[in-house]
């Protein structure tokens, strides 16, 4: 909006690091969720009968507590770690928003070390979410095909169905936009700008369809 609306072409640097953590905070927290819904679709449909005495208001309650405490700790690292280093000024960023891959190149201290950090945590955060959810998939996989009546296995899936669709559109374009600025450095600006977009915009706005 300060873009479009009021012609906002300049950002400090902590006012460009607040919305950075947001930024990331979000996407972390959205990753989270996504797994403890996986992790609910694993009781409903492989351990039915234990779903209510295994998913209590507690265990619920511990669930969201882990999430939140594992998301202040890397964003508060990730904070301490940027502020720790100095910048060059005057640079033009790829996106309309701040990003850690496209802030990082500008940093006097040796980019490579920091941008391999952040796609550590990257691929530790999201890696981790995302392996947990696809493994969830192969036990609800495994349960569905041994169930014998077909519209048993249709309806089992069908509750599956909004989960994965939320899942893809979340994290296609994150994958997307992460490899194209750590491997791809020869990618045109328009083409960072179009999948910064795709990954800050597409998921709220396809989310309450699905």
């Amino acid at each position: 909006f300060g873009v479009l609306w009021f012609h906002a072409r300049e950002i400090s640097f902590n006012v460009c690091l607040i919305q950075m953590m947001f930024v990331h905070a979000f996407s972390f927290f959205e990753s989270s969720v996504l797994v403890a819904m996986a992790f609910d679709r694993f009781m409903a449909i492989c351990n039915p009968l234990k779903y209510a005495t295994v998913l209590t208001d507690m265990m619920i309650m511990v669930i969201g507590l882990v999430i939140c405490i594992r998301l202040v700790i890397i964003i508060f690292s990730m904070s301490l770690f940027l502020k720790s280093l100095s910048f060059h000024g005057a640079q033009e960023l790829s996106h309309p928003f701040c990003y850690h891959p496209d802030v990082i190149k500008y940093s006097y201290s040796n980019a490579w070390i920091s941008n391999y950090i952040g796609m550590f945590l990257q691929l530790y955060l999201s890696g981790t979410d995302l392996s947990f959810i696809l493994f969830s998939y192969v036990l609800i996989l495994r349960t569905v095909l041994s169930i014998a009546a077909p519209k048993k296995q249709q309806k089992a899936l069908g509750t599956c169905v909004c989960h994965l669709c939320a899942v893809t559109v979340f994290y296609m374009p994150m994958i997307s936009l992460s490899v194209t600025h750590r491997l791809l450095n020869s990618t045109s600006r328009i083409v960072y700008s179009i999948l910064a977009n795709i990954y800050l915009l597409l998921p709220p706005v396809l989310n309450p369809v699905i």
